[in-house]
């Protein structure tokens, strides 16, 4: 029978058997210790190159968003090149048909 009980085994020992018990039990809480760390250091690695591998794709996101706003700077650019062209053109054209129907009025109060 032993003098000291081990409140997690639920074992009694005597004080040279629970002194090695604690020292098996230390050694079994070292190797949990560094299973943890290493389990720490895999998530934090894999974390890292996840954060690595999130940076590019934000990279090209800001890289198409960019080109996106090249494009619809340069497609509104062109519409409004085409806008002025047919305004001028419209403009043009009344400004023919103007000078042609002033024509007529004279050529009309000329001849009358």
């Amino acid at each position: 029978m032993g003098i000291h009980s081990c409140h997690g085994c639920q074992v009694s020992f005597c004080l040279a058997h629970l002194t090695k018990h604690r020292a098996e039990l230390l050694e079994k809480l070292d190797s949990v210790i560094i299973r943890r760390d290493e389990f720490f250091e895999s998530i934090f690695t894999n974390m890292n190159k996840n954060n690595e591998n999130i940076e590019k794709v934000l990279q090209t996101v800001d890289e198409w968003e960019t080109k996106m706003h090249e494009s619809v700077n340069q497609v509104a650019e062109q519409n409004r090149g085409n806008i002025r062209l047919e305004f001028t053109r419209q403009l043009n054209e009344i400004k023919m048909q103007y000078d042609e129907f002033t024509k007529e009025l004279t050529e009309t109060r000329e001849n009358d």
